[in-house]
Parts: C-alpha cells; structure tokens; sequence
C-alpha cells in the first residue's frame, strides 16, 4: 500500500516537473519577445501617422482605418479586421492615439517601455519562482522522500518570489498610470497572495514532517 502511494506520489512529482519546464520555456520567450518589443517600441512608435478625422493609422506607409466607439475599437487594414473590447485596452488605445496626434511621441515610448521594462520584471521573478519550486518536484521523484528540509527552504524561496512579484506588479500598475495619465490602481493579485501563504503553509508542514522523520529514527 504504502509503495504504491509513493509511486503515485513520484508520478506527480515527475509529471509537474515536465509542466514547469514548459512554464519556463514559454515564459523564457516571452521575456525575449518583451525584450524586444522594447528595442523596436522606439522605432515603430516614431513611424506612426495618425489622421483623427479621416481616423486613419499609417504605420510604415500601411494605413489602416480605425473606428472607436465607447466600449470598443475596430481596426481594419484593407484585409483583416480585428477588434479591442476590453475597457482599458480602448481606454489605452484612445490616450495613445491623443498623445500620438498631439506628437507627444515621447510620453507615448517612455510610458510603453516601462510597461515592458515591468512586465520583463514580472516575467522574471515568475521564472525564478516556477525554477525553484522545480526542485522540490525532483528533489521528491529522485530522493524519494518528500520531507526533506531542503524541500522547506525551496518553498520559502518560491514564496519570496511570489511576494516581489506582487511588489512589482503594484508598483507598475502606479507607475504606469501615471505615465499615461490614468486613474492609479493598487492592482494586488489574490490568487497570488493566496499562493504565497498557501507556499508559507506547506513549508512549515514540510519542515515539521522532516522533524517527525528524524526523531523517528
């Protein structure tokens, strides 16, 4: 009985380290693609023409009809078409398209680049929290033994990333809107905050477990 709830056990593990991995390797591209959104930001941002009356976008001599209502945008290129309904996506797009008419480009690249300079952030720290916890699941599918002490100390570190995740999320979402002159939200992720004290919890269980197992012996 108990050896097959240990194989279970080092199915999962094995199963949700092949699922980590994946994590990172999307986000590792995603921060790639991030990276570069800031280097081309400049350039694209300095190739845009906007007409409000004719509400035409032309973007690298390709122009685009645009038509923006108050709860979406549709922007339609000759061939495709494609819609925002989000509300502060159009929120966005609307302030972008002033400051672009108004050629205020400036504000336009540094507000867009540190949203990116922030979403890398958080990007980061996530993979640094995905590749610690990792160890815990193959500390458990090669040791064996769930309880180790190292397995604790794992948890707490993910769980510190998790916490600067939620610091620099909320200091983006203030900075950021202030940078496009929106309302400032304290936007705090619960599911996030849920994981960190769920993550605090499990590591004293597996510190305490650790503990039952040495004086057993």
């Amino acid at each position: 009985m108990e050896e097959t709830r240990n194989k279970r056990i080092m199915v999962l593990a094995k199963s949700l380290h092949i699922i980590t991995k994946i994590c990172r390797i999307f986000m590792v591209l995603g921060i790639v693609c991030m990276l570069f959104g800031i280097i081309i930001v400049p350039i694209l941002t300095a190739n845009i023409k906007v007409d409000t009356t004719k509400q035409t976008l032309e973007v690298f001599d390709q122009k685009m009809l645009y038509i923006m209502t108050e709860d979406k945008v549709i922007i339609n290129d000759g061939n495709n078409s494609f819609e925002i309904t989000k509300k502060d996506e159009v929120k966005a797009f609307n302030e972008v398209i002033d400051y672009l008419e108004n050629k205020d480009t400036i504000k336009v690249i540094v507000a867009i680049e540190l949203a990116l300079v922030f979403g890398v952030s958080v990007v980061c720290l996530t993979y640094l929290a995905f590749r610690t916890i990792d160890q815990v699941f193959l500390n458990i599918s090669s040791k064996e033994k769930i309880f180790l002490k190292e397995n604790s100390e794992y948890m707490i570190n993910t769980a510190k990333y998790m916490i600067a995740v939620i610091i620099v999320s909320l200091v983006a979402s203030i900075v950021t809107g202030i940078a496009f002159d929106t309302d400032i939200r304290f936007n705090i992720s619960l599911s996030n905050v849920i994981t960190v004290i769920v993550l605090y919890c499990l590591a004293y269980i597996f510190e305490y477990g650790h503990e039952l197992e040495e004086k057993s012996f």
